[in-house]
């Protein structure tokens, strides 16, 4: 049996075409490096990050300092789609945890809201999931991602670093 090719062009055209329905593609994740995140000055006065290295963005300071991340909010990938939010980082201070938590800032009025607090429990490394629902709520307004860095360690010297996060839809 011989099989035609035209048949087998069709075939694999309407194969190809029902792969490429929405429903059925497969996730779209966004990442984000710390390097594209700001520190808080407001909060953390000036700089205590050193940019670079294996370790992303370090607090090399005696407290807690707070940077600010915007998220990614395109077509392909808006931030109202994004349902799993996951930042990774390392907790070098033995007393204070580094916590994360989604953000907006509301495009047609002053203010803005955040989600629920995540936090890192003890030292190391973690890679936590952020509550994503201030962003799907907000589709209109400006979304970020608030990550408070732990100071030094001040009996180990150990400090604490964030090195991005990533989104992704289902």
């Amino acid at each position: 049996m011989r099989v035609r090719p035209w048949l087998l062009f069709g075939a694999a055209t309407v194969f190809g075409a029902l792969l490429s329905r929405p429903e059925l593609a497969s996730a779209i994740t966004v990442r984000q490096h710390a390097v594209a995140c700001w520190w808080d000055t407001l909060q953390s006065g000036n700089s205590p990050f050193v940019h670079g290295g294996n370790v992303s963005v370090t607090n090399n300071s005696a407290g807690t300092s707070t940077l600010l991340c915007p998220a990614s909010d395109t077509p392909s990938l808006a931030k109202s789609q994004q349902v799993t939010l996951r930042v990774n980082g390392f907790d070098g201070n033995a007393v204070t945890n580094a916590s994360y938590r989604a953000c907006v800032t509301f495009s047609t009025m002053q203010g803005g809201e955040c989600g629920l607090t995540v936090s890192s429990a003890g030292t190391g490394n973690h890679a936590l999931s952020v509550n994503t629902v201030r962003w799907q709520l907000n589709d209109a307004h400006y979304g970020y991602l608030v990550a408070q860095i732990p100071a030094k360690d001040a009996n180990t010297q150990a400090a604490s670093y964030f090195r991005g996060f990533s989104g992704s839809n289902p």
